[in-house]
């Protein structure tokens, strides 16, 4: 199949139909992301009561000061300046790379594929290998959201492996939030699922995580 042309923010790049197909996609579903605020609003105050724990303002920090010295900025600039989709994949790996020792995490497997426009990406936590998968269409349409997701998927990662080597030390209450939402997880497959989903509480800890990493980056 021949690849597809595409331009983003002036660059020119090969995909493959199935992305191209996907990237337009997302676009629109980013576009809808945009019309849920009310859902929002009626979960700030259950997101106001969630707290981090001592080691995660380090955590934080850590991953603040990594994307400084590694992206500057600028993430949309420092991504224009990769010319290719295996570029773009190989650097992305760097920074999961990079994230993830900062967060103590160790990852075995980055992988970039085409998936519904509804997932930017996902965690592959097992005892016996880590791994995440980013959604190539998101990769190539918005670097600033793929960082981003990188850190929400990094910090699922961290769940889990902390329920098998709590080597972080984080209280038992927050182990056992973990552990219950692990155990009774609510997929988004539909929109209709959204709101279960995004309230759980791994999820509203993985979002906070990673909106802490960039309003820290940006202050």
């Amino acid at each position: 199949m021949e690849p597809i042309t595409v331009i983003i923010g002036g660059a020119v790049l090969l995909v493959s139909a199935v992305t191209a197909a996907a990237m337009k996609c997302y676009a629109a579903v980013k576009d809808k992301n945009k019309q849920i605020s009310s859902l929002q609003t009626a979960l700030a105050s259950y997101t106001q009561t969630y707290q981090f724990e001592e080691v995660d303002n380090q955590l934080i920090s850590n991953c603040k000061d990594y994307l400084q010295k590694n992206l500057g900025d600028d993430i949309v600039g420092r991504y224009a300046q990769l010319s290719t989709v295996d570029e773009k994949e190989q650097f992305t790996k760097v920074v999961v790379n990079g994230l993830a020792k900062e967060m103590g995490v160790d990852v075995k497997e980055i992988k970039f594929e085409d998936l519904s426009p509804c997932m930017r990406g996902y965690a592959q936590p097992r005892q016996d290998s880590i791994g995440i998968v980013i959604n190539r269409a998101v990769l190539l349409s918005d670097p600033e959201q793929t960082v981003k997701t990188i850190c929400h998927e990094l910090r699922h990662c961290l769940q889990f492996c902390s329920l098998v080597d709590n080597k972080h030390g984080y209280s038992d209450a927050r182990l056992a939030q973990w552990l219950y939402s692990w155990e009774h997880y609510q997929s988004c497959e539909t929109e209709a699922d959204y709101s279960g989903y995004v309230a759980q509480v791994i999820e509203l800890d993985a979002n906070l995580f990673a909106n802490s990493v960039f309003n820290a980056l940006n202050s």
